[in-house]
């Protein structure tokens, strides 16, 4: 082989393997890079409003904004004229990579200052907002209304839904929508959006020109497409392209994301797999709820550590940027499966590091133990003991006193465990909620209790003759057959064995 060849061949693959290495090196350093700058740049984000974290971030607006808008870290827009925002992949060689934030009031109440939802952008991702302006939600301010008698603050608009508090009598809450039927009227109560009767309060006119608020409203980015790239990531120290969402710790957010409603109380991370058609729900922590998720149309409920993946449809133009690149979810969810057992990907666990979050994640990463919680079921249950903090009795929805006791007799078995199951004793370490907890993996309703039936009298009995054992009715002491094998059956205690 030419000398000059060869060398030209070896310089070739070294300056290849200098760059592979040099690239190694560099993406690490970028991450750390950008989510100090996301920090810096995008912690104090208003709500319903953008942040350009780290470069590159583009983004489409409905209106003309100036040639510099929006086009530097730390330059912020407001959702109403955001249509699109895109993040850009890891390039090492023009060290970018793009990181964005939104922060979202989506259903979240005025009488709630401060509170959102926050979308991070990590990556090749891409949110187009879904909402168009004609059915845009917008909260309104509430309006102070008296109590006429004591009532209970309920989580939803109905009798169904579990109690989250109790006020007196007299006391004024803040209203900012009503039930369709206008029997039910929305409120917060300790930082909880709630629900209170209509008839218990007073001057209930005032509030006829409240919106209704039936989980169908969407504000701006409330409902949005989803994109993102697929490939693999440049470094271990990088992310998938994933965005995730954060509701406000004890606040359960309702969005709709490719055509799919949901709810979350909790944080999880979102985005699409090879070869494009496929997007994946992986939840960090709390749950997510799909709706009508499962395929009898019930809603699938999908825990801590746990993911689902559906398939998309073609694309088509159903967004507010005219093109045809939106998916619609076209098929079932997948059964969810534990996340650590799968190759999610280490580099997840930067986001413990994400400070524009609105609580602090926290991650089995490598070198930690994870164990997989197994809820089993209990045949015969203790005797209540209402302790709110270490208490077996967590009951039903809607249906606890507060103290960890049940109202109705055995509801117990509805109820849902929360914490580790060590050998029948439940450890608990934190109870999110009075009555209501989750756990993890998807919680075992244990069954009622059953009755012990009283010992009832054999019906027939046996005696051995000699060859065989001839078997009578008790009751009228009569022979009944004549059986060669033992048949199982009692002695017979007959005074005299019949003939």
């Amino acid at each position: 082989m030419n000398r000059k060849f060869l060398a030209s061949i070896l310089y070739i693959i070294l300056i290849t393997s200098v760059s592979i290495v040099t690239a190694q090196d560099a993406c690490p350093q970028i991450v750390a890079q950008a989510l100090q700058s996301l920090g810096d740049n995008c912690e104090t984000i208003g709500r319903n409003s953008a942040c350009y974290g780290y470069d590159l971030v583009t983004a489409e607006f409905s209106e003309d904004v100036a040639d510099d808008f929006f086009s530097q870290p730390a330059d912020t827009s407001a959702l109403s004229i955001l249509e699109t925002i895109q993040t850009a992949e890891m390039d090492t060689a023009l060290a970018q990579w793009g990181v964005a934030v939104m922060s979202v009031q989506a259903n979240i109440p005025n009488s709630v200052p401060g509170q959102a939802v926050r979308f991070v952008l990590l990556g090749d991702v891409e949110v187009e907002n879904a909402v168009e302006p004609d059915q845009l939600f917008e909260s309104v301010d509430p309006i102070e209304v008296a109590l006429t008698d004591s009532a209970n603050i309920r989580s939803g608009a109905g009798l169904s839904f579990n109690v989250i508090g109790g006020v007196p009598a007299g006391t004024s809450l803040a209203l900012d929508g009503q039930s369709a039927d206008g029997v039910w009227y929305r409120t917060v109560f300790n930082d909880r959006i709630g629900w209170v009767f209509g008839e218990l309060l007073d001057n209930v006119d005032a509030l006829a020109d409240l919106p209704v608020i039936d989980g169908q409203q969407r504000s701006t980015m409330q409902a949005f497409y989803l994109r993102t790239g697929f490939g693999e990531p440049t470094c271990e120290e990088a992310p998938d392209d994933t965005l995730v969402v954060q509701s406000p710790e004890g606040i359960q957010i309702d969005l709709t994301v490719n055509g799919a409603d949901i709810n979350i109380g909790s944080t999880i991370a979102m985005r699409i797999l090879p070869p494009g058609d496929i997007i994946e729900f992986t939840v960090i922590d709390g749950k997510l709820t799909i709706k009508g998720g499962n395929p009898d149309g019930s809603d699938l409920i999908v825990y801590e550590n746990y993911r689902t993946t559906a398939c998309l449809t073609e694309p088509d133009n159903l967004g507010v940027d005219g093109n045809s690149n939106d998916r619609l979810i076209g098929c079932d969810y997948t059964e969810p499966e534990f996340v650590p057992d799968l190759d999610l990907g280490n580099a997840f666990c930067v986001l413990e590091g994400v400070t524009t979050f609105n609580y602090g994640v926290d991650l089995v990463c490598p070198g930690e133990p994870v164990e997989e919680v197994i809820i089993v079921e209990t045949e015969e249950p203790s005797e209540p003991e209402p302790d709110p903090t270490r208490d077996i009795n967590l009951c039903a929805v809607g249906n606890a006193w507060g103290d960890g006791r049940c109202k109705t007799d055995y509801d117990w078995q509805a109820g849902y465990y929360y914490g580790l199951l060590e050998e029948g004793e439940i450890v608990i370490d934190d109870i999110p909620g009075p009555y209501y907890a989750t756990a993890t993996p998807q919680p075992t309703a244990t069954p009622k209790p059953k009755k012990e039936k009283k010992e009832e009298a054999p019906e027939f009995c046996s005696d051995f003759d000699g060859e065989g054992w001839p078997v009578y009715k008790i009751s009228t002491e009569e022979f009944i057959e004549y059986a060669e094998d033992d048949p199982g059956f009692p002695s017979c205690d007959f005074e005299e064995t019949p003939l």
